[in-house]
């Protein structure tokens, strides 16, 4: 469940709004606009979904009931979006992908892998 709170204004934002979802860790878009969370129903796989800071415009930008997308992980210039996807049934390993919100594609990085990240 993924709520943001702003400690400034001490203000809190229910980003589930009420909606029957199992949030996984977000990640923060680096210009701090945008966020990406893996997002589930229950008993399907973790679908990535981004969304405005306050949780508005949310999109699912993944649509593998069959498959767990977690382990999210933007860029530091923020062009693309590593993350881990694992079949949440069966002996499969998991694989890296990255998500480019621009052309709305994914790519295979790498098979038998897990936990991206970044290096400078």
């Amino acid at each position: 469940h993924t709520v943001i709170a702003n400690l400034v204004r001490e203000e809190t934002v229910d980003v589930v709004q009420g909606m029957e979802f199992n949030d996984g860790l977000a990640a923060w878009h680096p210009n701090g606009q945008q966020l990406a969370v893996p997002r589930s129903l229950y008993g399907e796989g973790a679908q990535i979904w981004l969304m405005d800071q306050d949780g508005g415009n949310g999109r699912m930008v993944t649509t593998e009931p069959g498959m767990g997308h977690s382990s999210l992980v933007w860029c530091p210039c923020g062009r693309e979006l590593a993350y881990q996807r694992s079949p949440i049934s069966g002996a499969a390993a998991p694989a890296l992908w990255l998500y480019d919100p621009q052309t709305d594609t994914h790519r295979l990085i790498m098979e038998n892998a897990f936990l991206p990240s970044w290096l400078p």
